[in-house]
């Protein structure tokens, strides 16, 4: 194993050994606070560091200080320096790091609460921050309200699902979920 030689950390200027060349602090909470950029205790501490560029643009964070090799929410290692470890029997249920702020940014603990992936969706409806499109106004959709029609008149016919599937170049559950009325229930 390789020993690298002692550091001073960044933040607090304690002496360390580090894991590995690259590691310029302690701890994780000094590795966090290296990339945050704290207003006032009330507003929203933005994470400066690693943005996620696919979907929202949560703050996230390489870990080599807690569940090594993981990237993390920012705001999950907020909580974490913060109130510490999320209990384990949570990770069970799907616990999440939610933020009340809205701001996918912001990593002020004030602003963050524990929930569920349901509590987080029930969340954004309250706040009216759904923006469920269906239909056509998807812009992945492969079909539209014609075709539709045209799939349940032969759903009525009793074309195999697969079949039907084929013809329109969709799967087989898109299908299904035509005819059981859960997706396109709007024609």
């Amino acid at each position: 194993m390789k020993t690298f030689n002692k550091k001073q950390c960044r933040i607090c200027k304690t002496v360390f050994q580090p894991n590995n060349a690259k590691n310029h602090f302690c701890s994780l909470a000094c590795s966090f606070w290296s990339k945050v950029d704290k207003k006032s205790d009330n507003e929203c501490w933005l994470w400066l560091g690693t943005i996620n560029t696919h979907g929202l643009p949560y703050g996230r964070m390489a870990s080599q200080y807690w569940k090594k090799g993981k990237i993390l929410k920012a705001a999950t290692v907020s909580w974490v320096v913060h109130y510490g470890e999320i209990p384990e029997h949570y990770s069970y249920h799907g616990i999440c790091v939610l933020h009340k702020c809205d701001n996918p940014v912001c990593v002020n603990p004030k602003h963050l609460f524990l929930g569920t992936h349901a509590d987080n969706m029930n969340d954004m409806v309250k706040k009216g921050r759904s923006a469920c499109v269906t239909g056509i106004k998807n812009p992945s959709a492969k079909l539209n309200d014609k075709k539709v029609i045209e799939i349940r008149k032969h759903l009525k016919n009793k074309i195999p699902l697969r079949r039907i599937a084929k013809m329109y170049g969709v799967g087989g559950t898109t299908i299904l979920r035509i005819k059981q009325n859960t997706h396109w229930k709007h024609i």
